[in-house]
């Protein structure tokens, strides 16, 4: 609140970036000249508010499906190579294990 104030606001509403599973942040709205917020007011920007935290928590979670698959990948590719490495020394290796009968 101090840097809306400092930055010439003389009112401001401060509401809440809410979605059903998290809180993601705040959202303010701020006015050079001292007016009150009405109820309608406050219960339009409260809609904004929760657009705004919809569309951020689609974006956190959007970055989160890109991490996984992206960690996916990284061990899909290990799984890979170390299948390829096995195919590869278990000619070489089958002599010399103890048979089983």
């Amino acid at each position: 609140m101090t840097r809306i104030r400092q930055e010439g606001a003389a009112t401001f509403c401060i509401l809440p970036l809410t979605t059903a599973r998290r809180r993601v942040g705040v959202l303010a709205f701020a006015r050079l000249e001292h007016v009150t917020y009405t109820a309608a007011d406050v219960a339009f920007l409260y809609e904004v508010a929760k657009l705004v935290a919809v569309a951020i928590e689609n974006a956190l979670n959007f970055d989160d499906a890109q991490a996984a698959q992206r960690q996916l990948a990284a061990e899909r590719d290990i799984s890979g190579c170390c299948s390829t490495l096995i195919r590869a020394v278990k000619p070489t290796l089958r002599p010399m294990l103890p048979r089983h009968r």
